[in-house]
C-alpha cells in the first residue's frame, strides 16, 4: 500500500469514527427527549388520586402513565416501578374509578429472536462492512497471495508490432 492509500485509508477512518460518534450523540439525545420521566411509585399513586392519569399501561415490572395535558401542552408521560411482592389491585381500581384508560402490556421476546438481533446481525453487519472495505482497498489488483509480485512488465520495442499510421 503506498503512502496515498495509506493517507486515504486514515483519513476515510477519521470520517467513520466521527460519523458513528455523531450517531450515538443525536441518538442519546433523542432519547433522552422522548423518553417518560421517572418518578417514584408513591408519586404516581398521588396522581392517580388527584386524577391527573389520562391513561396507564401497566407492565411486568413497571407502570406508565401519561398524564392529562395541561391546557395546549404535550401530554406528559411518566414510568413507575412496580413495588415487588405487592398488587396494583387498588391501584388499577382508583385508576378505573378516575376514568382512566387502562391496557396490559406483557413482553415476550424468545431467546431465538434476542440472540439473532442481538449477536448475528451487528457481526453479519460488521462483516459486510469489513468486506466491502477490504474489496475497495484492494482495487482488484489480486488477491492476498499476490503480495510481493512485481507488476511491472518489460516492454521490447524488437518484440511489438511495427506501428503504422
Amino acid at each position: 500500500m503506498n503512502q496515498q492509500q495509506k493517507r486515504q485509508a486514515q483519513f476515510s477512518g477519521a470520517y467513520l469514527f466521527l460519523a458513528l460518534a455523531a450517531l450515538l450523540v443525536v441518538q442519546g439525545v433523542i432519547a433522552r427527549r422522548t423518553a417518560p420521566k421517572v418518578v417514584p411509585m408513591s408519586e404516581l399513586v398521588e396522581l392517580v388520586k388527584q386524577g391527573k392519569i389520562a391513561e396507564a399501561q401497566v407492565r411486568e415490572t413497571e407502570i406508565v402513565a401519561e398524564l392529562k395535558p395541561d391546557g395546549e401542552a404535550k401530554p406528559q408521560r411518566v414510568v413507575a416501578t412496580r413495588l415487588p411482592g405487592v398488587e396494583g389491585n387498588a391501584l388499577v381500581a382508583d385508576l378505573l374509578a378516575q376514568g382512566a384508560k387502562l391496557s396490559g402490556y406483557v413482553e415476550r421476546t424468545s431467546w431465538l429472536e434476542a440472540f439473532l438481533l442481538t449477536w448475528l446481525l451487528p457481526i453479519a453487519l460488521l462483516g459486510a462492512i469489513w468486506f466491502f472495505l477490504m474489496r475497495r482497498l484492494q482495487g482488484g489488483r489480486g488477491g492476498p497471495l499476490s503480495i510481493g509480485r512485481n507488476k511491472a512488465r518489460i516492454y521490447d520495442a524488437s518484440q511489438a508490432g511495427r506501428v503504422t499510421f
